[in-house]
């Protein structure tokens, strides 16, 4: 077997290795994370309620802030009231 060869199994063996490494770590993160909403569920916390402010603070990190996430609020507005324009036509009898 060539040098290279064997340099390039050990290349993939250390990737393989990081990959698997990074996975337990994050299924001990969502362990971590599962016992934290249990114990607020445990403190009559809402957790459905817990992640959609999670999924806010989220959004307003990646979308620049409080006026990415306004934009995006107001374009999801504007599509539900088309959608609900569109279907109260369709459920309106023709005079």
């Amino acid at each position: 077997m060539l040098e290279s060869e064997i340099d390039g199994q050990r290349l993939l063996q250390r990737f393989v290795d990081e990959i698997e490494s990074n996975e337990d770590e994050v299924k001990e993160r969502n362990e971590q994370k599962s016992a934290v909403y249990k114990e607020a569920k445990t403190r009559n916390c809402d957790a459905k309620a817990m992640k959609q402010v999670i999924a806010i603070q989220r959004r307003r990190r990646q979308d620049g802030g409080p006026e990415g996430l306004d934009e995006h609020d107001r374009k999801v507005s504007e599509h539900l009231d088309q959608m609900r324009e569109h279907l109260s036509k369709r459920l309106t009898p023709a005079a």
